[in-house]
């Protein structure tokens, strides 16, 4: 984990999140993390459905999360996979299944690294037109500001992400995790979709039209 004080970044914000909207201006300070100030989280947009009980939902991939950290045979691990699949919540809500997953690898196995439930979403300006890129695929609406932040960040590929975009395996998306908080590149192919997960606090210098 890296630890920054008043680095220069990119924080591409979605117009569709309009929590703490009135705070995203020009010499405005934020805090992102546990520890103070109001939790904020940029990742969550457009998955959070109300017919999902959140806690049901979390409940049942930690369960399977300790039960694949523990598994001793491969019949153990088919049938992590069949009950996963039977779920069916990969289908439904792919996006909140995986950051559940995410976040329960990194409790576990990286409790150091910023949580992307109330870290701060940040890339560098070699890595910004790719980023704007991305999120114009989204067809949302989004600011780009460029600001100074302070705090313990993590630097990972987000292709780790959406390498399996299309329905797969428990298994697959527990190992995804470990390599995205392990801060490994993805593949020598390409170049990697590197992404910042900050805790700490920034200082919006400037809007970028």
């Amino acid at each position: 984990m890296l630890k920054f004080e008043d680095k220069t970044f990119t924080h591409i914000h979605t117009l569709s999140d309009n929590k703490f909207a009135d705070n995203w201006k020009v010499g405005n300070k934020i805090h992102f993390g546990n520890e103070g100030g109001d939790d904020y989280n940029p990742f969550h947009k457009a998955i959070l459905n109300p017919y999902i009980n959140l806690d049901r939902e979390r409940n049942f991939i930690k369960n399977l999360f300790q039960k694949m950290s523990a598994l001793q045979t491969g019949q153990e691990s088919e049938e992590i996979e069949k009950l996963f699949l039977k779920k069916g919540m990969l289908y439904s809500y792919f996006q909140f299944t995986r950051e559940i997953i995410l976040e329960e690898v990194r409790e576990l196995l990286f409790p150091e690294k910023p949580s992307r439930t109330n870290a701060i979403w940040l890339t560098d300006s070699f890595y910004k037109d790719r980023w704007i890129e991305i999120f114009s695929n989204f067809n949302l609406p989004f600011k780009i500001f460029l600001v100074k932040f302070s705090g313990n960040i993590h630097k990972a590929d987000a292709r780790w992400l959406t390498i399996n975009e299309t329905p797969h395996s428990f298994k697959s998306y527990y190992q995804n995790a470990k390599g995205y908080w392990n801060g490994e590149i993805l593949s020598q192919n390409g170049m990697p979709d590197e992404e910042y997960i900050g805790n700490g606090f920034i200082e919006i210098i400037q809007e970028i039209k």
